[in-house]
């Protein structure tokens, strides 16, 4: 059971890393609330 929930864990993040990179295209549609501000928050705060 441990081993689904770290594959679960993992396949969110590549998930949510996919649809930042997606995202940090045609931003000015997207709405920033919640995760999705924090995670471009961090893109452009933090350097890749």
């Amino acid at each position: 059971v441990k081993s689904f929930w770290v594959l679960c864990s993992l396949l969110f993040f590549i998930w949510i890393q996919f649809v930042s990179t997606l995202v940090s295209g045609p931003r000015h549609w997207w709405p920033p609330h919640g995760i999705i501000k924090e995670i471009s928050w961090k893109n452009k705060v933090l350097p890749r």
